[in-house]
Parts: C-alpha cells; sequence; structure tokens
C-alpha cells in the first residue's frame, strides 16, 4: 500500500495516508474524489456532507 501527502478537505491538515483512510485529526475518510462534489453532496461513505462536518469540527464537535 503506498502512502501519498493527503490535504484533509475538513479540517485541513497534511498528513501522509491512502485512499479510504481515514485523517488522523478529524476522523473524515477521504475517499479521493472530495473536489468532485459539491459541498452540500452524501458520498457512499462519510455519512454527512463536507459543509456539515466544517461546521461540527469548526465548533470542536466530532464530525460524526
Amino acid at each position: 500500500m503506498i502512502k501519498y501527502e493527503i490535504t484533509c478537505p475538513i479540517c485541513k491538515t497534511i498528513y501522509m495516508g491512502v485512499t479510504f483512510g481515514n485523517c488522523p485529526v478529524c476522523d473524515w475518510m477521504f475517499l479521493g474524489g472530495e473536489t468532485e462534489l459539491n459541498d452540500d453532496e452524501y458520498d457512499s461513505t462519510n455519512f454527512t456532507s463536507i459543509r456539515e462536518a466544517k461546521k461540527k469540527f469548526a465548533q470542536g464537535l466530532n464530525i460524526w
């Protein structure tokens, strides 16, 4: 499994990870196609939208 540099779309943490791996700070599961999603869309893995997760993270809440 090859790790590469990922910037989390929720908390902006930069870390070495893999597709379908979780961010070590906010726990968002990185799919690799988040840039193609509208901020209000839901994907098949993360059961919250990018906008909702960002809002919860900014408030210091668990994104789930």
